[in-house]
């Protein structure tokens, strides 16, 4: 199996971080004020599962707290 994003220490990996639609609608969404997961998922219009790996994925990128 193969990963979706690059190694978290690949500069591709910020990179991809932000190609990815999902994330940049977090990135968006939390700009001003952190979210719940359930808000999230409203906000972005995106599944609960893909919310929580896509918060992982920012938050292991220090993109998001």
């Amino acid at each position: 199996m193969t990963d979706e994003f690059p190694a978290c220490d690949s500069p591709g990996a910020v990179l991809s971080a932000l190609a990815d639609d999902d994330g940049r609608a977090i990135l968006v969404a939390t700009a001003d004020e952190p979210q719940t997961g359930s808000e999230l998922v409203d906000t972005c219009e995106i599944a609960m599962a893909t919310a929580y790996r896509k918060v992982d994925r920012l938050s292991e990128l220090d993109l998001l707290e």
